[in-house]
């Protein structure tokens, strides 16, 4: 007895992927919130698969062959539905990441600036030296707060 289609429709296939998502959500924030195991250590310990992986994904040039995939008009589209305030929520959400991280970084930024402070001015030469120990010493910074 043939109940439906051997393969649904693009559509209802779109349509169950889509209502499955939505309907496990609550499910999925559960289980996010209460893992079996530790998400940080187990990211850490698939490091050398995570390495394997990206090489590959170089080599056979992944990215420029995905990125050939996306449709402008769709990833407008999502933005619209999803309008400003989708990303300033999602900035908001993460407000104690960002003092964490800004705190983090205050006592370097502030070291780094008054070095900046006692650097000349006075010539062109001067002021070109000083650019560039910002630029290099802002980039330092950069490395250091990523570890």
């Amino acid at each position: 007895m043939k109940l439906g289609p051997r393969i649904p429709s693009a559509k209802d296939r779109t349509d169950a992927q889509i209502s499955g998502a939505v309907n496990s959500a609550e499910k999925w924030l559960k289980n996010t919130l209460e893992p079996t195991v530790d998400p940080v250590e187990a990211a850490i310990k698939a490091k050398p698969r995570f390495n394997a992986g990206v090489q590959k994904a170089i080599a056979e040039d992944r990215f420029v062959k995905g990125l050939r995939n996306v449709d402008r008009s769709e990833v407008e589209q999502t933005l619209r539905q999803g309008g400003a305030s989708k990303f300033s929520t999602g900035i908001q959400s993460r407000a104690a990441k960002i003092l964490r991280r800004n705190e983090e970084s205050q006592g370097l930024l502030e070291a780094h600036v008054q070095k900046m402070d006692q650097m000349p001015v006075d010539t062109p030469e001067q002021r070109e030296a000083k650019m560039i120990a910002n630029k290099r010493g802002m980039e330092a910074l950069g490395v250091q707060l990523r570890g």
